[in-house]
């Protein structure tokens, strides 16, 4: 992994407090935080990025927003999926049967394949169609989270 700047931040307020799937952290333009800076919980999980920042705070959008959509590669197998947030740290997305997908699969970024947005916790294939629904979520949730990680 590169080496970078990350800027430790305190959660100040995240829903039900903050409206749906954003949080204010209490870093701002004064500690350097930016608009579109990424926002990560580890060293390897990535959850969203700076929407907004005022000169001592900021907020941090989800990417798990309702309906937002974003490119993740699967991790085991390298192929490319568009998943859709569905709010609460939650995402779905729809594929083929046949697609190698699987309960416990990480799903990580596709500019940095070191970071996971999400993983494979339930896979529906009860539908009569040919498609089976991927249920996913953070991994290790964000609901107790008290500080996060602000860089590039």
């Amino acid at each position: 992994k590169k080496s970078e700047m990350r800027i430790v931040s305190n959660v100040l307020s995240k829903p039900p407090q903050s409206p749906y799937d954003t949080f204010v952290l209490g870093s701002g333009k004064n500690s350097g935080v930016q608009v579109g800076n990424k926002v990560y919980i580890s060293d390897n999980i990535i959850i969203g990025e700076i929407s907004d920042v005022s000169d001592d705070t900021s907020v941090a959008r989800l990417f798990s927003t309702g309906g937002e959509k974003h490119e993740v590669i699967l991790a085991r197998t390298g192929e490319s999926f568009v998943i859709t947030g569905s709010g609460g740290e939650n995402f779905t997305v729809e594929v083929p049967k046949d697609a190698d997908i699987v309960w416990g699969d990480s799903l990580v970024h596709p500019g940095n394949s070191d970071y996971i947005l999400a993983t494979v916790y339930y896979v529906d294939i009860s539908s009569q169609s040919s498609f089976k629904t991927i249920n996913m979520r953070v991994p290790g949730g964000v609901n107790k989270i008290k500080r996060v990680f602000v860089g590039n």
